[in-house]
């Protein structure tokens, strides 16, 4: 289910930016993440020990997040402000948002070496 939600909320997404709607981009960065880290979840609770899928939500949404809007702090701190979690999601959240970053901004960075060749 989490899957389908994730599908439809990317067209709704891209369908409304591309006409033109207003607005910014926290809300959608949060629940596309969300949902992306439930989906992935469900995998890696195949296959490895449990773990609740709030807690791949909060998670992944900290790290969507930090990469969308090219602010890992306050990113994290967001998240961590807008669900009250305990300090037991602290590590989780600032570790994804380390790696979002660092990923997103290596992704950035190649792609402007690709595009000016």
């Amino acid at each position: 289910m989490a899957a389908s939600l994730l599908g439809v909320k990317l067209l709704a997404i891209t369908g409304s930016l591309r006409a033109g709607a207003s607005g910014g981009v926290l809300t959608p960065s949060v629940t596309l993440g969300a949902l992306l880290a439930v989906v992935l979840g469900g995998v890696w609770n195949l296959a490895w020990q449990p773990v609740p899928s709030g807690a791949f939500a909060i998670v992944g949404a900290a790290a969507f997040l930090a990469s969308s809007m090219k602010m890992p702090m306050t990113a994290a701190v967001l998240i961590i402000e807008f669900t009250h979690v305990g300090y037991d999601l602290w590590i989780p959240i600032g570790a994804s948002v380390l790696v979002s970053a660092v990923v997103s901004r290596f992704a950035r960075r190649r792609s402007a070496r690709a595009t000016r060749w």
